[in-house]
């Protein structure tokens, strides 16, 4: 199970992100490690290729990045396009 701070949740709220796609995110994203944190980042690039190639669609998450601090709770998540 995922934990979301109260932060993450008024953020991805704010920002029309579900926890579906924090999940699915965490799940396929790229890790990228900055300072005490762990960024998911899903390009829209490789939800088109795992669509290709494995017929997951995920494409409508592309673009979001979570943020995880060093307790494993999510801080935030964005859309970078």
């Amino acid at each position: 199970m995922i934990t979301l701070t109260m932060h993450a949740l008024k953020r991805i709220k704010q920002r029309g992100i579900t926890r579906e796609a924090v999940a699915k995110v965490i799940l396929y994203g790229i890790e990228k490690f900055y300072n005490d944190m762990i960024i998911y980042i899903l390009k829209k690039s490789e939800t088109e290729k795992l669509f290709k190639r494995e017929g997951i669609d995920i494409r409508k998450y592309g673009g979001i990045k979570v943020v995880m601090g060093i307790e494993n709770q999510v801080v935030t998540a964005y859309r970078c396009e």
